[in-house]
């Protein structure tokens, strides 16, 4: 998936500024959430991603799905500092947003196959 290489290099860059710890937690929570945001798109959308653009409650939907996995790393990332269990628990929750968005890739492909055998 072309979305883990740009985020290998956006990683390779931040070891510049950010400490090696910091980064490699960033490499273990990307490909879940690259894995989830694909998922999600193409259940969604089947292989027309262009039509979030244009359905409204379809692109509220996206949106949610987005929000309910980038809340929870967002206030991981912020206590990281304070609280070492948020690095845990943004890993564990990369790791488990991949396994849905892999559950979907796998409906996504029968659910538009239906869709487009009954038009």
């Amino acid at each position: 998936m072309l979305s883990l290489s740009a985020a290998a290099l956006y990683l390779t860059v931040a070891t510049l500024w950010y400490p090696p710890a910091a980064v490699a937690v960033g490499a273990l929570v990307v490909p879940g959430v690259a894995v989830y945001v694909f998922g999600v798109a193409a259940y969604l959308t089947g292989l027309s991603p262009n039509e979030l653009l244009f359905d409204t409650a379809l692109f509220a939907v996206f949106g949610a799905a987005l929000a309910a996995l980038a809340v929870p790393l967002l206030v991981a990332a912020l206590v990281v500092s304070v609280a070492l269990a948020a690095v845990g628990g943004a890993v564990g929750l990369a790791g488990l947003a991949g396994a849905v968005g892999w559950w979907l890739i796998g409906r996504a492909g029968p659910r538009w196959e239906g869709r487009l055998r009954r038009q």
